[in-house]
């Protein structure tokens, strides 16, 4: 829920950013933005995996992987 929360935000502000040009635009433009993110997050996050971390960075490699389908499939 939280995920497509974030992801109807971006739609949103992409679609008040350059107006109506078509959902499959819409959702192609927020996904990537999404995708900019998370890559600029994995860049900025030095993480050496304990045992308590490695399923947050096994969480956080599902979302991107995720987020990355969608925005392949539009």
């Amino acid at each position: 829920m939280a995920l497509a929360a974030q992801f109807d935000q971006h739609v949103r502000q992409v679609a008040g950013d350059v107006g109506q040009v078509g959902d499959m635009r819409l959702f192609l433009m927020a996904g990537l933005l999404l995708a900019d993110e998370n890559a600029d997050l994995k860049s900025n996050v030095q993480l050496e995996p304990t045992a308590n971390d490695a399923a947050v960075v096994e969480a956080l490699n599902a979302a991107a992987e995720r987020i990355e389908k969608l925005a392949a499939g539009l």
